[in-house]
Parts: C-alpha cells; sequence; structure tokens
C-alpha cells in the first residue's frame, strides 16, 4: 500500500492485527517534495517488528525530470484517467516486484489513493519491470467516479 503521512498504513497495520496479512508499505521515495521523508520512523519499525515490510524505491513512472517526457509521462496520465490511485498501484507493484518484496506470478491487492487516504484498490499478478507483459490486473476492488 501506498503512504506519504502513515495513516492508512497505520490504519491496516491496526485492522490486520490478529490476521495472517503481510502488509508491504511503500512510501514516497526520499526527495520527492522535501530532504527528509515524512514517513514515521517508529512507523517503521513496529511494521517491520511485526514481519510487515517498508520499501523506499524510485517512483517508474515519475521520471520525466531523470528521462525527459515520453513514454513514462504517456503511461502515468494514461493510468490518471482511472485515478491517481490506479496509476500509484501500477506503479507500486512494479517498485515491490523489483525489489523483492513479492514474488513473480504472486496475487497481491494494491491500495493507493490522492493524497490523502486510500480511495483505490486492486487485485494483480505481481511482476518486475524486467518481465512487465507478465502483470495482469485481475479486478478493480475500488476506485473513485
Amino acid at each position: 500500500m501506498a503512504s506519504t503521512s502513515g495513516y492508512t498504513p497505520r490504519k491496516a497495520f491496526d485492522l490486520f492485527a490478529d490476521d495472517d496479512v503481510k502488509l508491504i508499505v511503500i512510501p514516497l521515495q526520499f526527495g520527492w517534495d522535501e530532504p527528509e521523508n515524512k514517513f514515521p520512523r517508529d512507523l517503521i519499525a513496529a511494521l517491520e517488528e511485526k514481519e510487515h515490510r517498508v520499501h523506499f524505491s524510485t517512483m517508474l513512472l515519475e521520471t520525466a525530470g531523470f528521462y525527459g517526457v515520453g513514454v513514462p509521462t504517456l503511461a502515468a496520465n494514461l493510468l490518471r484517467c482511472f485515478s491517481q490511485g490506479m496509476k500509484v498501484c501500477f506503479e507500486m507493484a512494479f517498485m515491490a516486484g523489483d525489489g523483492g518484496c513479492v514474488v513473480a506470478r504472486e496475487e497481491i491487492i494494491l491500495v493507493a489513493g490522492a493524497e490523502f487516504g486510500a480511495d483505490t484498490a486492486i487485485c494483480a499478478t505481481a511482476s518486475t519491470t524486467r518481465a512487465h507483459r507478465q502483470f495482469k490486473v485481475n479486478e478493480i476492488i475500488c476506485m473513485p467516479r
């Protein structure tokens, strides 16, 4: 799940405390909008203590400043036609795959939103960017209208 402030993963952490659900939280990358990352350090420790993962990584579709405007920007804008959260779900899937947080072809649930909270969730088949054609959206659980 995506998070900037830690609000959504903290709620999920409490909600799934007694279940066998493993959370993978993907905060904003370092240096995105401030020199210091806003994600709470105490939450990282609490999540990792319960064997959840927190994975900081480069946002795949937000590389226009590095590569110039092109395919990543086009892909991001097309996904935003569904919602900002949908763009982030796709991005997180590949970030988690490339970071070894999920296994290729594993079914995962991705949760994201726009700025505050989560409003989009999909069930997908995990992949890495190298094997991106294996990525598949199996179900749109929810997204804003």
